[in-house]
């Protein structure tokens, strides 16, 4: 069973009401190749690039259950939104470097956007501990960016020749105003923690503790 990250439920308080995003893509990533098709269960999760549950959660389960929707060509989807929680430093930071390195793969390499998503997310996770709060704990914002976001994206995909560019972003109000609206998305949802999961539309507490077995079994018996 994953353990939870939960936050202080009075921050909820604070943190305003959702604003209405440009678009759908505003508010996630969708791993899956298509929107859910009929017939398909539409599986959204609330994750934090610094939280261990999410990180347990994308290599135990998440990830293998993309393999497995492909395989078994399942129409269910999977959306993914970040939620950076406040007491992880790095946490939302880490959400504005990763949606950089997202969109150049996808906007500048002609990488098709969900497998940009899943290059960057298998990156960040797999070097999620060089920025947890101690690791950084020395550091200013950009030192983080340039000594421990530029080489995990690197890892993912971008180009030397773009790392002025990537550090530039560090300070950008448009990208910082664009991370917080999927975060106040899940508050005016009522998540509190990491990582949530959202089933066909209703947040359920119970899908936080399945394994892939148990998410393969939902899928199958709620699909058609």
């Amino acid at each position: 069973m994953f353990r939870t990250c939960v936050i202080l439920a009075s921050a909820l308080l604070v943190a305003g009401q959702a604003p209405i995003p440009n678009n759908v893509d505003s508010l996630g990533y969708l791993m899956t190749s298509n929107p859910k098709l009929a017939g398909g269960v539409e599986i959204e999760i609330f994750g934090d690039y610094q939280c261990p549950d999410t990180r347990d959660a994308w290599n135990n389960v998440l990830f293998p259950l993309l393999g497995w929707l492909k395989e078994k060509q399942n129409p269910s989807s999977i959306v993914f939104h970040p939620f950076p929680l406040p007491y992880h430093f790095n946490s939302f930071t880490a959400t504005m470097a990763a949606d950089v390195a997202v969109k150049y793969l996808a906007k500048d390499l002609n990488i098709d956007t969900t497998i940009a998503f899943e290059k960057v997310a298998i990156e960040f996770f797999k070097f999620q501990d060089n920025f947890q709060n101690n690791a950084t704990a020395s550091m200013t914002v950009a030192q983080v960016w340039k000594q421990v976001y530029w080489p995990i994206v690197q890892a993912a995909g971008m180009p030397a020749s773009q790392e002025a560019s990537f550090l530039s972003q560090a300070t950008s109000v448009p990208l910082d105003q664009f991370v917080r609206v999927p975060w106040k998305f899940g508050c005016a949802l009522g998540i509190s923690g990491t990582p949530a999961y959202m089933v066909n539309r209703v947040v359920s507490d119970a899908a936080a503790s399945w394994n892939l077995a148990q998410w393969q079994q939902f899928i199958l018996s709620h699909s058609k």
